[in-house]
């Protein structure tokens, strides 16, 4: 149900624009190996987030695996997420974007987001701020086993806030740049407004359509709480390849 969903809203964002225009088709690819609370040894994972460009119109989406030892559905999830710069002047820019994110993190249970951002683009600042809408519920496979019905097998949270803040040395037509950010969203996880996320990223390009990357986080449990937990981190190495330009 949910990847006929994710094929139809796909194919209606590219029946929308026209296929005459000026595009651009690249592909990101992936592995991140960490260590968390919830993994007791290391776990690996791999990802693949193809993406279009047109003009100022982009549209992503990703697929992730992870192996894990305490890992029940090695499958982490898929998104998909379109977004438009509506206002650009110099070297600022305003952009809107919406998501759906679909996460299966166990057989009995589903976990699904989507949501609206604002970015701000200006000088070597970058900012991310919106909305995010979860629901957590029984897989149709468990509801159908168990017959269970009613709105009683939905856990919702209606409104959480989204944001990042990531400052960058360099602009984007360098060969190499570095960023700092803090945030509580990523391709795959949105955590809840107390628990921001630290990240330093790095890239370089190697060749004309080709960017390399390595990405360290850090995420703990709970700024905001009286005493701030460790929670995990994780390195993520990969490459950008941008097959058309």
């Amino acid at each position: 149900m949910i990847f006929r969903d994710i094929k139809l809203a796909v194919l209606f964002i590219l029946t929308c624009v026209p296929s005459n225009v000026y595009s651009q088709l690249s592909l990101t690819g992936y592995l991140e190996g960490g260590k968390n609370a919830v993994y007791n040894n290391y776990y690996l994972s791999c990802s693949a987030l193809p993406s279009c460009e047109i003009r100022d119109f982009k549209l992503e989406s990703g697929f992730s695996w992870t192996f894990a030892d305490q890992k029940e559905n090695r499958f982490e999830g898929c998104f998909i997420r379109t977004s438009k710069d509506v206002f650009l002047f110099k070297s600022n820019a305003i952009g809107l974007a919406g998501f759906y994110l679909w996460k299966p993190f166990s057989f009995e249970l589903r976990e699904v987001n989507w949501g609206v951002l604002t970015t701000l683009t200006t000088g070597h600042f970058q900012f991310l701020l919106g909305n995010n809408h979860r629901t957590y519920r029984y897989s149709d496979k468990s509801r159908n086993l168990n017959e269970f019905s009613g709105e009683s097998l939905k856990i919702t949270e209606p409104w959480n806030l989204v944001y990042e803040v990531r400052y960058a040395l360099n602009n984007n037509d360098k060969p190499w740049n570095l960023a700092a950010a803090l945030t509580n969203i990523d391709y795959f996880l949105i955590n809840q407004e107390t628990n921001p996320m630290f990240h330093l990223l790095a890239t370089y390009s190697v060749f004309g359509h080709t960017d390399m990357f390595l990405d360290i986080w850090y995420k703990n449990a709970g700024m905001f709480n009286m005493k701030v937990n460790y929670f995990g981190y994780f390195i993520r190495l990969g490459l950008q390849w941008k097959i058309t330009h």
